[in-house]
């Protein structure tokens, strides 16, 4: 009888139980990949309305309450140039909480505001980066910092073809930015107020530790008591 040895046998079975795993690590690491990408949805508001309710429409802050990490809000068509009014009774100003994009691509934008009652938008994405697009922010209200948005210490917030109008604080009429990064591009700071007794920063306040960074931007007929009215 022929005696064969184990040896190579034995190296041969470990490389391909080694190659195997090394498949199934790559597979793995595709799927998990994948999964990233399939995660992220675009949310569609289709109504003007600022309610939560189950009447098979997406408001705006349904939208921002169902969001995730990385997912889109747009606008349908039919909301072009129209108006959405957050009211108190709702819950006041949004809270992103979550990175994602807010994009409105029709033509005009819709029109968000407060009626001067609250702020718009805080952002507090936890070191985030929440990116606006498209929309036209005003009439947003603040006794305190940021009349249309305030940018939480850490966070991230970009801007682009946005209109922030007529929206007043006591610092940071328009935008209150506090330690966080902002970038502006194409976009229109007009008729905002720093309202406070020492108010600054009609437009845009900067706080400590803040990066703004503005290109292509018109900042326009803003106003402060104290400095900085743009």
């Amino acid at each position: 009888m022929k005696y064969t040895p184990a040896g190579p046998l034995n190296v041969d079975l470990t490389a391909r139980v080694l190659r195997s795993q090394q498949i199934l690590v790559s597979v793995a690491i595709c799927a998990l990949a994948f999964t990233g990408f399939a995660d992220a949805e675009r949310l569609v508001v289709d109504t003007t309305a600022d309610i939560v309710d189950d009447d098979g429409k997406l408001s705006l802050r349904e939208a921002v309450a169902n969001a995730k990490a990385s997912d889109e809000i747009i606008f349908h068509p039919s909301l072009a140039g129209q108006t959405i009014e957050l009211n108190s009774a709702s819950g006041g100003t949004l809270v992103l909480t979550e990175p994602l994009s807010i994009t409105d691509a029709n033509d005009p934008g819709v029109r968000i505001t407060a009626n001067g009652a609250f702020r718009l938008f805080t952002i507090d994405a936890q070191g985030g980066e929440v990116s606006m697009s498209g929309v036209q922010l005003t009439d947003g209200g603040s006794t305190d910092k940021g009349g249309a948005l305030y940018v939480n210490s850490g966070d991230i917030l970009t801007l682009d073809n946005t209109h922030v109008t007529a929206n007043s604080a006591g610092d940071g009429g328009g935008l209150y930015n506090d330690g966080g990064t902002v970038n502006i591009t194409g976009c229109t700071f007009a008729d905002n107020v720093a309202k406070g007794a020492s108010g600054s920063g009609g437009a845009i306040f900067n706080g400590p530790m803040a990066k703004t960074s503005i290109r292509n931007t018109q900042i326009v007929g803003n106003r402060a008591n104290r400095a900085g009215g743009g």
